[in-house]
């Protein structure tokens, strides 16, 4: 885990006093050690600090020599980063088996497009009203 951070001194200090980076890596890397057959990593809680996200890939292949990881992801590019050995949808509750990256990303992107279209049609909606 420590070298994962940028300063392994970090690991004296009370969890509480890390910033949010270096306990998003604490988090894992202690979620790593502890022996499992199956981790889950919700790429939606990592914090825009530069070079952790990097880290943290690195950690999660490795975790994928002993275990399952499943990676939730909203955005293609977090998921083409993640190196999948395959790729899944959640279509009505259910999770649907995706040919690839290439494929997932097809889907995704025009979904992300209307949703995003609607957002933005629903604030201006809120700003006319």
């Amino acid at each position: 885990i420590g070298a994962l951070l940028d300063d392994p001194d970090i690991l004296a200090r009370p969890f509480g006093r890390l910033d949010s980076a270096s306990r998003l890596i604490v988090t894992h890397g202690a979620g790593y050690l502890t022996p499992s057959e199956v981790y889950l990593i919700d790429a939606n809680l990592f914090p825009d600090a530069p070079g952790v996200t990097p880290r943290l890939e690195a950690l999660f292949r490795a975790a994928r020599t002993r275990a399952a990881v499943i990676w939730f992801t909203a955005s293609a590019g977090q998921l083409r980063a993640a190196e999948p050995d395959r790729c899944l949808m959640l279509e009505a509750g259910r999770l649907v088996p995706v040919d690839g990256i290439d494929a997932a990303e097809d889907l995704f992107l025009p979904r992300r497009r209307r949703r995003g279209a609607a957002m933005a049609e629903g604030g201006a909606a809120a700003l006319r009203a």
